[in-house]
């Protein structure tokens, strides 16, 4: 089950804070079972995003500190408060791959 813990453990008590701070800032704009990406105003906009890939968590975020910054920081805290991104994020059984998307197209492999 998702913790933003999970996401914010490694990282300074200082950047956890502002993490939290943040969390007015996020807005989610995709969802889908494995990965939530969401927009967040720092001082500028950036791309975050949450995924479960081979039962751990990643995130990453187009900013300047990269990976595990404030920004992701306040995404996980925001998904951790809603049960239903959680159950999404965790639900990593009804990701569709490209190759599947294809076949049901009904294109080649």
């Amino acid at each position: 089950m998702f913790s933003a813990r999970l996401i914010a453990q490694n990282e300074s008590a200082t950047i956890q804070a502002r993490g939290r701070a943040y969390q007015s800032n996020v807005r989610i704009v995709q969802r889908a079972p494995g990965e939530i990406v969401a927009k967040v105003q720092g001082s500028r906009l950036y791309t975050t995003i949450i995924a479960k890939a081979d039962n751990e968590y990643v995130d990453t975020c187009n900013c300047p500190y990269g990976a595990t910054c404030k920004h992701t920081i306040a995404l996980a805290y925001v998904i951790e408060k809603d049960p239903q991104l959680c159950k999404l994020l965790d639900d990593t059984e009804n990701i569709i791959q490209d190759a599947e998307i294809i076949s049901v197209a009904g294109k080649p492999t």
